[in-house]
C-alpha cells in the first residue's frame, strides 16, 4: 500500500454562491459538491508562505488530491476527518489558487491546492 492508496485525511469541496439577502443585498452561501473526498491537509513551509505573500496572497496550508478536483477561488474545502476520526467542528479552508500537479510524491502524480483558514481572512 503506498500513500496515493490511503490519505490520512476526507473533506467536503464546497462552492461559493451568491444568493439575495434579507434585506435586498446578497450574502453568500455554500452548495457541497462531492463528500468523503479523500485528501491530505498539511501546514505551508516559511519559504511557499513568503512566495504566496510576495503576491499579495494569504496562505498558510495545502491539500493534497489524488485527482483533479477543478476548485478553484470560489471553492471551499472542510476537513471533516483526520486519520480515520471525524472531526466535530469542520476546519473550513477558502481555496486560493487552482490545482496545480505536484510529483512530490515520487510515485505518482498529487494534485496541490493553496488553502488559508476561514478566520484568517482579512477582507
Amino acid at each position: 500500500m503506498t500513500l496515493l492508496d490511503s490519505f490520512p485525511h476526507k473533506c467536503t469541496i464546497r462552492k461559493r454562491v451568491r444568493v439575495k439577502g434579507d434585506l435586498g443585498g446578497s450574502k453568500d452561501s455554500y452548495t457541497d459538491l462531492e463528500s468523503d473526498v479523500l485528501c491530505w491537509e498539511q501546514q505551508l513551509s516559511a519559504s511557499e508562505v513568503d512566495d504566496y505573500q510576495k503576491q499579495g496572497i494569504q496562505a498558510n496550508r495545502k491539500v493534497f488530491f489524488t485527482s483533479d478536483h477543478s476548485v478553484g477561488r470560489r471553492h471551499q474545502i472542510l476537513i471533516t476527518e483526520r486519520e480515520g476520526v471525524t472531526v466535530t467542528s469542520p476546519i473550513a479552508l477558502d481555496v486560493i489558487s487552482t490545482p496545480m500537479p505536484d510529483a512530490s510524491a515520487g510515485l505518482g502524480i498529487l494534485w496541490r491546492v493553496a488553502v488559508r483558514d476561514v478566520t484568517s481572512r482579512d477582507d
